[in-house]
């Protein structure tokens, strides 16, 4: 019974770790696909999946997703995209840095009225 569940456990996580990896691998293919600008959603969802795993590499994919936000002129992009990066300051332990990235931002999710 024991051996049984054991294999159970490990198969998962063998396949969550695999469907993880393909899913990486598209989003990947979709960003060579886009033009400057137009990544943006692409590179967000990708360093999202990186929080708490590489948060080194989610922050620099975080910051290539704002600039392609800017670069297109999505405020709630922009918006959308600063929170995260300070999400990944949080737990990162970049209270500093936090406060410094949010404050600008703040003054255009309030004057869009983005909420969450």
């Amino acid at each position: 019974m024991t051996r049984s569940v054991f294999y159970f456990v490990c198969g998962t996580w063998l396949f969550i770790d695999e469907v993880n990896g393909q899913y990486k691998k598209i989003v990947e293919q979709e960003l060579e696909n886009k033009g400057e600008g137009e990544e943006y959603l692409a590179l967000y969802e990708l360093a999202v999946d990186y929080i708490d795993k590489d948060n080194g590499m989610a922050l620099e994919l975080i910051q290539k997703a704002e600039h392609a936000a800017m670069l297109s002129g999505n405020s709630l992009g922009v918006v959308k995209t600063t929170r995260t990066k300070g999400q990944i300051f949080v737990r990162s332990g970049r209270f500093d840095d936090l406060i410094s990235t949010l404050q600008p931002v703040s003054f255009i999710a309030k004057r869009q009225k983005f909420s969450k």
